[in-house]
């Protein structure tokens, strides 16, 4: 009887601790039921899209991924599932997903850029921490999206504007080679009108005869050369800006002017007025042109002072 006592408390207590792991199973079947649950909802939503969507634990093995995996990677996901994702990817670009998977396991969200080893496939990845109930990061949610198509378009498009400016450099520098051989032609030309007006310009300095150019219109000097000083007695600078009029006698200057204004003349009965007062006879030989738009009245004025007394000389004699 003492027995039986005591054997049922024993009994009872093993009996609560039985039941206590039922209500302990059916926790954690009811838990296990509502994450297969999410789980469930996740690989609809996801197999559904057409990104790359995964999930790697802390270790960076794949826990999940979509039915994009195999387009994207060519391989399959039974393969990698519970594995590490290292294999799919160069040295170059593990050592760019270690990075970021790793700053999303401190708590950051990252964005980057990989290219898969097998496919050539180009997925800009963005990365998300996985916390539990207790705000533990436990893992990584992610999606990877192809853009191939899109960096091989903005390739095109570099490639095209490089070309593009390739060009347009070539156009300018044989644009700039031929303006640099227009501007030697330019300045050998200018260096040979240089040297033929200096040329010109001395031979008029020099001539035995005054030579006197003036503006048609305004019959304003613009040249006289030093016989034209030794011829009117005044210096080449103050021969310079005075008007062709009071190189002749005032009486006469009218005519003179307009018969100068012809467009060739050669007459030796014109007078030059000396500045002391006196007045010379020359023959004047003169011809109208045109220089840059401006008509310019170009004389010659020869001192015929000797012919003219000689043949008044003759003209006493007989």
């Amino acid at each position: 009887m003492n027995d039986e006592n005591k054997i049922k408390p024993g009994l009872v207590r093993e009996f609560l601790k039985m039941r206590q792991k039922v209500g302990e199973l059916e926790l954690f079947k009811a838990e296990n039921m509502r994450a297969w649950s999410i789980l469930n909802k996740f690989k609809i939503l996801f197999s559904e899209i057409n990104d790359l969507a995964y999930i790697c634990d802390s270790s960076g093995n794949i826990q999940y991924v979509n039915e994009v995996f195999e387009r994207i990677t060519g391989s399959k996901p039974d393969e990698f599932i519970g594995k590490s994702f290292a294999p799919l990817f160069d040295e170059d670009n593990l050592k760019i997903a270690n990075d970021a998977y790793a700053r999303t396991l401190r708590g950051e969200r990252v964005d980057y850029e990989l290219c898969f080893k097998e496919t050539g496939i180009i997925c800009e990845f963005k990365n998300i921490p996985m916390r539990d109930e207790f705000g533990k990061i436990t893992g990584v949610l992610g999606i990877a999206r192809d853009i191939t198509e899109r960096k091989r378009k903005e390739a095109e498009m570099l490639q095209a504007m490089e070309d593009l400016l390739s060009e347009r450099t070539s156009e300018l520098i044989r644009a700039n080679e031929q303006l640099l051989e227009v501007l030697r032609e330019h300045e050998n030309t200018l260096k040979a009108l240089s040297e033929s007006e200096n040329k010109y310009k001395k031979l008029l300095e020099t001539a035995n005869d005054a030579v006197v150019i003036s503006e048609a219109d305004t019959g304003v000097i613009i040249f006289a050369n030093m016989k034209a000083a030794e011829l009117t007695g005044f210096s080449i600078e103050n021969l310079i800006g005075m008007n062709q009029a009071e190189l002749h006698p005032k009486k006469e200057a009218e005519f003179y002017l307009k018969d100068l204004k012809n467009e060739s003349l050669i007459a030796d009965h014109f007078y030059i007025r000396h500045r002391n007062g006196f007045h010379i006879p020359v023959e004047v030989s003169s011809n109208l042109t045109v220089v840059d738009g401006k008509k310019l009245i170009h004389g010659i004025f020869r001192d015929i002072s000797w012919r003219k007394s000689i043949i008044k000389q003759a003209y006493n004699a007989n």
